[in-house]
């Protein structure tokens, strides 16, 4: 049975997560059939072999094992280990860069134009 309590653990979580690492992503769903929700993240590998990284991983699962039993969460990286489904509830941060690279002149005027690769959200840009 969907349990609030623990999504709002999970939320929570995923929300101290996220404003410590870039790039990071949680998707997770209850799996009824199982009778547990199911969390899938995903990262930069830099990230995922992080030591604080992993022993933070670790400490929560084990926090959740201790406050749920048999209920607790199952953790996999990347759907190594289960897939949830498209629907599953998404909670991501994504650094986006953009590169800006003055191109050309054009009809005439001298007029620049920028190359957007990527932008960093979270980051304000200078004026």
């Amino acid at each position: 049975m969907k349990n609030p309590r623990i999504e709002s653990e999970l939320t929570a979580w995923f929300d101290k997560m996220l404003n410590r690492y870039s790039n990071l992503s949680f998707r997770f769903e209850y799996n009824a059939v199982r009778g547990v929700y199911w969390v899938s993240y995903d990262a930069p590998d830099e990230v995922l072999s992080s030591e604080d990284f992993c022993e933070a991983m670790v400490l929560f699962e084990n926090d959740l094992d201790k406050q749920f039993g048999i209920e607790a969460p199952l953790f996999t990286e990347k759907d190594m280990w289960f897939e949830v489904s498209e629907s599953a509830a998404i909670r991501e941060k994504k650094a986006i860069l953009i590169t800006l690279e003055p191109q050309k002149t054009v009809y005439g005027f001298n007029s620049v134009s920028y190359d957007v690769n990527t932008y960093d959200c979270f980051t304000p840009l200078a004026a």
